[in-house]
């Protein structure tokens, strides 16, 4: 991807922006792993927390922001006593993308026990499904290294609230051995921080004070970060022949087939969380010269993945 271009925000415009709030929406693990219970169709507490590990007030926590968000809906389903249960929003089924090439980057990447295995079936050509993202104005793959990013009007708005709150810590449960589909790729974009350094590097950023200016994170926190990302291999860390140079952080694979997941993360931010002021990024495919229309496609045959025509089972 190429590096951003400059871009303007005025005073006038509102301090919200559509990115920062769909990485608030669903940067977190604990959100992650409870929405991978909802697309294996759990729909209750006790399945949330049978499934997940998660402590009951954490659970009542999440699920609580997630509905009050718009990603879930409360449904009754006893009378006496009276008992709910919660099922993705259109806003949650929307999110069906970015589960996708979720669940397609731990595929590759990440390290599920034995204890689970996951199956995925695209009825239409009958193949095991393997998804990927594709533009939507030429039907071709759309990865990494055909995908030019431009800075957007509305790039850092809302970046200053956004670095000022503290982040989560710790992720405790009350059953650390709980298998999960989503086991890796949830604890590093549930790390706020990481995913907020990752698409800076996605984004051609690739030394501390250029990650430093584009994140605003503190300088302890960046550090921390930038090593914990070349801990789980997302980054190499080169120096010059003297070793005072400044370093060079570059993205491995791992880091850049994690593209599709932030692609999508852009496309359902600005449908949900749009503003006046203009998107945050804007994306270009340069197989075909056109903004990126991002799809969730079948490698085997090509098609549009839709909700329907997908079998997921694990077991």
């Amino acid at each position: 991807m190429g590096r951003y271009l400059g871009g303007m925000i005025t005073k006038d415009t509102i301090k919200s922006g559509a990115m920062w709030q769909a990485v608030d929406a669903l940067c977190d693990t604990s959100t992650l792993l409870l929405l991978e219970c909802l697309w294996l169709q759990e729909t209750r507490f006790v399945a949330f927390q049978a499934k997940t590990g998660l402590n009951k007030m954490l659970i009542s926590s999440r699920i609580k922001q997630m509905t009050e968000i718009g990603l879930l809906e409360r449904r009754q389903y006893t009378n006496s006593p009276p008992r709910y249960e919660y099922i993705l929003s259109p806003m949650g089924l929307d999110t069906f993308p970015i589960a996708m090439a979720m669940l397609a980057w731990e595929m590759k990447w990440g390290h599920p026990p034995p204890s689970l295995t996951v199956s995925i079936l695209h009825k239409t050509c009958g193949q095991t499904l393997s998804p990927i993202l594709q533009c939507g104005s030429c039907n071709l793959p759309a990865e990494y290294d055909t995908v030019v990013a431009s800075r957007g009007p509305s790039f850092t708005m809302g970046q200053d609230d956004y670095t000022k709150r503290r982040r989560q810590g710790g992720l405790k449960r009350s059953n650390d051995h709980t298998p999960h589909l989503f086991e890796d790729i949830s604890i590093l974009l549930g790390d706020r921080w990481l995913t907020l350094l990752i698409r800076a590097a996605l984004l051609g950023h690739d030394r501390f004070d250029d990650f430093l200016r584009s994140t605003k994170m503190a300088t302890n926190i960046l550090s921390d970060r930038l090593a914990l990302a070349v801990q789980h291999g997302l980054f190499d860390r080169y120096t010059g022949d003297d070793g005072h140079a400044h370093p060079r952080y570059i993205l491995t694979e791992k880091a850049t087939d994690m593209f599709p997941i932030v692609a999508f993360m852009l496309d359902w931010g600005e449908r949900w969380f749009a503003n006046d002021a203009g998107p945050h990024v804007m994306l270009t495919h340069t197989s075909c010269g056109k903004p990126l229309l991002a799809e969730t496609c079948c490698k085997a045959c090509g098609e549009k993945l839709m909700l329907e025509t997908v079998k997921l089972q694990a077991g």
